[in-house]
């Protein structure tokens, strides 16, 4: 976008080189907006854009990034007749439900023309109305974008709005079987399943970030869509004690399944998910499975401490295997037996610590951190590991009931 807000309007010259395919296949209007902290800059800017520059290109565009201040001039402007990449970040509640509905004259142009869709919420509201609105938005997604087959569908924290399982997708509701990528935010394992549930038939990447694993009497009655599976990503950063009884059948079902992903904290078992573990009741379950990456901590575990495993009998399994891998344990009268087990290089952008035993080490995709231990104080060295191991973080989050030293 910087190429042709700088050269169009200058001369025919360099008219005809800023309209060029090349800078005009793929705008990203908040590349210069997200630059500039002059609000009447920014508007001037987006004014010229939208009024000047988008008529001249809009006939090349094929994907678009916008904002909440982009969004309704842009769409005013043309139709887009190439676009069917589209990316719409920090909407509100409000302005998501507005543009997906089907009385929307967005959907009324576009939504046999979308085939990739990433939509990011970022909005505090709270109420019993937010938790609708964001399952109607979802829900009209699926339905309304026929050609759809990428969808990356998230809110800042999914926890904030559902209290309940928010998808009601019924064997008669006629929606998008074509989406082969999913990406979302669910509140709970229901959630999970009912996506899962024979209805995209096409799926074979399905990212999921769910709030709660608890427990469930839902069945899925249509086992197709999880056997096809190539690609299973599954975090839940909430404690769960359905790891045996819930997560592991699922991933049973998953025969193709060529790459995993597990980022789970689980509680209440006799035993910690360690290298053993993983190697017989994945590894070995999952013929077809080429990546694994893992990031689990299991803590409650009743144990005496003198018959803890050692970091060797821990990780030895897996690097039998061919694996990359680190781990540590503790020992507490309030946690039991902890154990933190990992896959490197560290690829997801987001850890618990939840001991002070932490070695450290370098994770450098790590964006959002939390750290406790209800036990022992943080000293100064612990925090010199987190500073080291942690570079690039985003947010970091602590809890500790202890002073230092």
């Amino acid at each position: 976008m910087d190429v042709l807000y700088s050269l169009i309007g200058i001369n025919q010259k360099l008219d005809r080189l800023a309209r060029n395919i090349t800078f005009t296949q793929c705008v990203d209007l908040l590349t210069i907006l997200s630059n500039e902290s002059n609000d009447s800059r920014n508007k001037s800017i987006l004014d010229r854009f939208c009024f000047d520059i988008l008529p001249r290109i809009q006939h090349n565009i094929q994907s678009l990034t916008l904002d909440p201040l982009s969004i309704d001039r842009v769409f005013r402007i043309g139709n887009y007749s190439k676009l069917h990449k589209l990316t719409l970040l920090n909407l509100q509640f409000e302005m998501a439900s507005r543009i997906f509905n089907d009385k929307s004259s967005f959907i009324h142009v576009f939504q046999n023309q979308i085939s990739h869709l990433t939509v990011m919420i970022h909005d505090d509201s709270k109420g019993e109305h937010i938790k609708e609105l964001f399952t109607n938005v979802f829900t009209n997604i699926l339905i309304i974008f026929t050609n759809l087959i990428y969808l990356d569908f998230h809110s800042q924290d999914i926890c904030r709005y559902i209290s309940k399982p928010f998808l009601s997708l019924p064997s008669t509701t006629c929606y998008s079987s074509n989406i082969v990528h999913l990406n979302v935010g669910v509140f709970s394992f229901d959630d999970c399943l009912s996506l899962l549930d024979g209805h995209l038939t096409q799926l074979h990447t399905f990212i999921v970030k769910v709030g709660r694993i608890i427990d469930t009497s839902m069945t899925m009655k249509n086992t197709k869509t999880v056997s096809n599976l190539k690609c299973f990503s599954l975090t839940s950063l909430r404690r769960t004690n359905e790891y045996d009884n819930q997560v592991l059948p699922l991933l049973h079902q998953m025969l193709q399944l060529e790459k995993l992903t597990l980022s789970l904290i689980v509680d209440d078992r006799t035993s910690f998910i360690d290298g053993t573990h993983l190697v017989d009741n994945i590894l070995n379950k999952m013929s077809y499975l080429q990546t694994f990456i893992f990031n689990i901590i299991t803590e409650y575990v009743t144990m005496d401490e003198e018959l803890l495993p050692t970091l060797d009998d821990i990780e030895r399994p897996l690097i039998q295997r061919g694996f990359n891998v680190n781990c540590y344990t503790d020992y507490n009268e309030f946690y039991k037996c902890q154990c933190h087990i990992y896959s490197l290089p560290f690829t997801i952008d987001c850890m618990h610590i939840h001991s002070s035993k932490f070695h450290g080490g370098l994770f450098r995709t790590v964006r959002y951190l939390y750290v406790q231990d209800f036990v022992r104080p943080f000293e100064h060295d612990f925090f010199a590991r987190i500073a080291q191991a942690f570079p690039l973080l985003s947010k970091l989050t602590i809890f500790n009931k202890h002073k230092q030293a």
